[in-house]
C-alpha cells in the first residue's frame, strides 16, 4: 500500500485550485500523466473516488472535500515549520501567499518593500480579485495574508483595519452638470461602476439604498 506524502496532497491541491490536470501540471512544473498518477495513487491509499469531472470542469466528492481541507492544514504546518526551523538557522526563507482586492493592488509595491528588503529570501506571491473571490479563498485558507475592504463574518480569523478606503464619484472633464453636489442629482446620469462582487459595487449599492437612490443607466466594469 502506497503511502501518503506532502508531494500527492500538494499535487491535489494544486489541481482543486486550478480546476484542472493540465493548470496544476503548469503550475507544478510537471508531466500531465505524472499529475494523473498521482491523483491515482491518492485515490488508491483511500479507496474512493475524490475528483469527479463533468463537462470539463472537475469537482470533489464528499471524500475529496476532506483530503483537500486536510490537504490545506497539512501544508501549512509544513510551511510554517520550515520557516521556524529556518529562522531558528538564522535564516529567512520560505514563501508568504498574500490575497488582496483590486483596490488594494495600487498599495501592495509600497508596502511590501519594505519587508522584502528585510527578508530578501522569503518568496511572496500575490493574488488580486474581487471580494467575493478572496472570501472564497479565505474559507479554503489558500492565502497567509488578505487584505479586503470588507470585514469577513468569520470567527477564526484576526481583523485589523490599517487604512481608510473613501470612494468619490468622478465625472469627465466634459461634464457640465453640478459640482460637489449629492448622489441623488446624477442619478440619471450614465455610470460605470465595479462589477458585483466587489466591495466597491457593493458600498456603492448601500448607498443608493440607504439614500433611495437608482442608478438605472449603469455599465460594469471588472477592474478599477
Amino acid at each position: 500500500m502506497n503511502s501518503i506524502t506532502f508531494r500527492l496532497l500538494q499535487v491535489f491541491k494544486q489541481v482543486v485550485e486550478s480546476g484542472s490536470i493540465t493548470g496544476a501540471s503548469a503550475k507544478l512544473s510537471l508531466s500531465q500523466p505524472t499529475v494523473s498518477l498521482q491523483l491515482k495513487k491518492l485515490s488508491e491509499i483511500y479507496d474512493m473516488t475524490l475528483l469527479e469531472t463533468h463537462h470539463g470542469t472537475i469537482n470533489l466528492t464528499a471524500a475529496g472535500k476532506a483530503v483537500y481541507q486536510s490537504a490545506i492544514a497539512i501544508l501549512q504546518t509544513q510551511s510554517e515549520l520550515d520557516a521556524h526551523i529556518m529562522a531558528l538557522k538564522g535564516q529567512s526563507k520560505g514563501s508568504f501567499k498574500l490575497a488582496v482586492v483590486t483596490t488594494a493592488k495600487y498599495l501592495i509595491p509600497k508596502i511590501l518593500k519594505p519587508f522584502c528588503l528585510e527578508h530578501p529570501g522569503i518568496n511572496i506571491q500575490v493574488k488580486v480579485g474581487n471580494s467575493q473571490q478572496l472570501l472564497d479563498r479565505v474559507k479554503q485558507q489558500q492565502d497567509d495574508m488578505y487584505i479586503l475592504s470588507d470585514v469577513p463574518d468569520f470567527s477564526d480569523i484576526d481583523v485589523h483595519a490599517f487604512m481608510q478606503n473613501k470612494l468619490h464619484v468622478v465625472a469627465p472633464t466634459d461634464f457640465t452638470g453640478p459640482n460637489h453636489c449629492h448622489l441623488s442629482a446624477l442619478q440619471e446620469h450614465k455610470f460605470l461602476v465595479r462589477e458585483q462582487g466587489s466591495s466597491t459595487h457593493k458600498a456603492l449599492q448601500n448607498y443608493c439604498i440607504q439614500n433611495n437612490i437608482s442608478l438605472s443607466n449603469i455599465m460594469l466594469i471588472e477592474s478599477n
